[in-house]
């Protein structure tokens, strides 16, 4: 055999073994790969909703084990009172508004219309001293001179019946804001007791009080008002006794607007056997100019 078969011979043996050597290597990337690719099919979308559903378990299972504590709720049920008759205003089958002195104190007044203006739905204004304030409720117009709300003062009615502006005009200029003890307002003509012809919007009810302590105010406003208020009180404790007097002036925005008026109200309360006497006297005099009338 010569040298070049011989060289032949072992050429094809090494190009033998490279192969047998690619061979091996491709073997083994093969069989490596293997299990990753199971592990690919093992974390599909089937297998992962199975390994939750399977932790939910333990969870809601170790969530039994753990225990609560015991939480008890009590209730309680009161049975409705029973409607009262009585002459109260406040029984009334409608909506009504009381007040009284604790709720006067927080208001600053100088007119009765003032203390009735801090009662929802109620329309109030300021007119010259000597003309009725006008008094709105219910929708009824306030410019009516409050003729559709029938007021009594210590159950004594004051609108007045016939007039030669209006029949049940309502003149408050006399009563003393101070001597108001309560104020109820039953809205519309429901109360059987202060209803009547001008309670269209409502009915106000005003009491007067029984003792006020013995005490001075005065105050200054613009356009010349000035009011001053002196009272002396008495009590022994059956016996109450009082007696205040309001001076007020006032010029007016207006020409032959000016009020000067001068109010006094006393009041004697003592009892009577198993009841109680209230006598009051008042003494009003006003002097007033009215816009766009000759002086």
């Amino acid at each position: 055999m010569s040298v070049s078969s011989l060289e032949l011979l072992r050429n094809r043996g090494r190009l033998r073994g490279n192969r047998y050597v690619k061979f091996l290597l491709v073997s083994t990337l093969l069989i490596s790969a293997a299990p990753e690719a199971r592990a690919q099919q093992d974390s599909s979308p089937e297998k992962k909703v199975a390994q939750s559903e399977t932790n939910a378990a333990q969870t809601t299972q170790s969530d039994t084990d753990t225990q609560v504590e015991t939480i008890t709720v009590t209730g309680q049920r009161e049975t409705a009172a029973k409607a009262q008759v009585s002459t109260d205003p406040t029984s009334a089958i409608a909506t009504t508004f009381s007040l009284n002195q604790k709720d006067f104190n927080s208001v600053v007044t100088a007119t009765t219309v003032d203390l009735i203006r801090t009662i929802p739905g109620v329309n109030g204004g300021y007119v010259n001293g000597g003309i009725a304030n006008g008094l709105g409720l219910r929708g009824w117009s306030g410019t009516g001179d409050g003729t559709s709300i029938a007021a009594y003062i210590d159950n004594a009615p004051v609108n007045y019946l016939s007039g030669g502006n209006s029949n049940g005009y309502l003149e408050l200029h006399p009563l003393i804001p101070e001597t108001v003890e309560t104020l109820d307002l039953v809205k519309g003509p429901f109360s059987v007791r202060y209803g009547g012809p001008f309670s269209f919007g409502g009915s106000l009810i005003i009491n007067t009080a029984d003792y006020i302590p013995t005490g001075f105010k005065q105050s200054i406003g613009s356009f010349g008002r000035t009011r001053s208020l002196a009272n002396y009180g008495y009590n022994s404790g059956d016996v109450k006794f009082y007696s205040i007097l309001e001076g007020f002036h006032e010029d007016g925005y207006r020409q032959n607007a000016y009020t000067k008026r001068v109010n006094s109200f006393t009041k004697l309360t003592v009892p009577i056997g198993s009841g109680t006497l209230r006598s009051s006297f008042q003494f009003f005099q006003n002097n007033f100019g009215q816009p766009m009338y000759p002086p």
